[in-house]
């Protein structure tokens, strides 16, 4: 571990295996409703809770972390794989991925098909964003950090993607405040409660209006209360669950 990770003291709850449970059971919730009961809107909120703690759980590896690169590189390895389950799975299809016969020509029509799906990026591009500034700032690679924020302007501008430049702040606003519990809630809050009241207005609190986005407050007393519950998954079923738990939602649909 840097000697510069090493001085971050997390005051929060560092019981990560739990929260991810926590957050996968959640994430799945959220993406059953969007794929097999569109009726149960209780599920989307349910599902709220699930970016925050993949939010804070990124935050936490970025400061333990002994091999930041192998950390990095294994999300980019899975966003890019299930970035075509992602688009068939939630139903982020175009038009325009059907354009050359996959028939007559599978290797342009599968090339094309593919670049298509980017237009809408699944969470784990943010999630490798995020993880990419925060390493920058860890690591004192400020030149590297303005080049990774231009590539996040050009995807908030281009593409569609998962919580947007939102959900990396949050990210950001996690590691900038993990040793300073009561600074850390203050800002998040905030943050998040200016996010669900800017989000839309689907649902109403005498004068507020909010957006789903706004049950996502509901995740923090998991993250701001400390749990020691031992659980332990390998890291690699959680990486594999994402798009594992897609193509059987989209089996399950068909």
């Amino acid at each position: 571990m840097s000697r510069l990770a090493s001085q971050r003291q997390i005051e929060m709850n560092t019981d990560t295996g739990f929260l991810k449970l926590v957050a996968l059971i959640a994430m799945t919730i959220d993406h059953a409703g969007k794929v097999l009961f569109p009726q149960m809107p209780w599920m989307r909120i349910v599902g709220r809770l699930a970016f925050p703690i993949f939010a804070w759980c990124l935050a936490v590896g970025s400061v333990y972390t002994r091999h930041p690169r192998r950390y990095l590189a294994r999300i980019l390895m899975m966003a890019v794989l299930s970035q075509p389950l992602y688009s068939l799975g939630l139903n982020h299809m175009t038009g325009a991925m059907g354009q050359i016969d996959f028939a007559a020509n599978p290797l342009r029509g599968c090339l094309l098909w593919y670049l298509e799906s980017l237009k809408t990026l699944n969470i784990l591009f943010a999630l490798a964003i995020g993880l990419a500034m925060i390493l920058c700032i860890r690591e004192r690679k400020y030149v590297l950090l303005a080049a990774v924020t231009l590539i996040m302007v050009l995807c908030e501008r281009n593409l569609t993607s998962s919580y947007g430049w939102r959900g990396i702040a949050l990210m950001l606003l996690f590691y900038a405040f993990c040793d300073r519990r009561a600074a850390s809630l203050v800002w998040v809050f905030g943050f998040m409660a200016w996010w669900g009241i800017n989000g839309g207005s689907t649902y109403h609190l005498g004068p507020i209006t909010f957006s789903s986005q706004m049950f996502a407050v509901m995740a923090l007393p998991l993250i701001y209360v400390p749990t020691n519950t031992g659980i332990k998954v390998n890291k690699w079923v959680f990486y594999l669950y994402y798009p594992a738990h897609i193509a059987a939602l989209y089996f399950l649909s068909r």
